[in-house]
């Protein structure tokens, strides 16, 4: 039993967790890159005069 639990620890699963981060704060960046990407894009699709 210990050699099983020696081979699960040196992959990791028993390693401490990171930090979680705050959640308004991930989505706050989510949304931030999101709105980023969209206004370089809106660039792309203009029409000269006709």
């Amino acid at each position: 039993m210990s050699a099983l639990m020696s081979l699960l620890t040196k992959f990791g699963l028993f390693a401490p967790k990171a930090p979680v981060d705050d959640a308004f704060d991930l989505r706050l960046t989510r949304l931030q890159t999101r709105e980023a990407r969209r206004d370089v894009q809106g660039t792309i699709f203009v029409r000269g005069p006709l």
